[in-house]
């Protein structure tokens, strides 16, 4: 959706579309393991949506400023 490919048919449809991705990494209550959690994306050259809310934040990347 980032990329404004909504249902790719093709993983090619993805190919040479910059994006800006956030990933933690949590460990798992069952296991103890560490896993990966994406937490927030957005495409490259966008600006950040702001709102009076967050325009406080405005040094905070666009994942955090929801």
């Amino acid at each position: 959706r980032a990329v404004d490919v909504y249902q790719p048919q093709d993983s090619e449809e993805l190919h040479g579309k910059p994006l800006q991705i956030r990933v933690v990494q949590k460990k798992r209550k069952d296991t103890g393991e560490l896993e990966n959690e994406l937490k927030g994306y957005k495409k490259i050259g966008d600006a950040p949506k702001t709102t009076q809310a967050s325009a406080a934040k405005s040094d905070a990347p666009p994942w955090q400023q929801r």
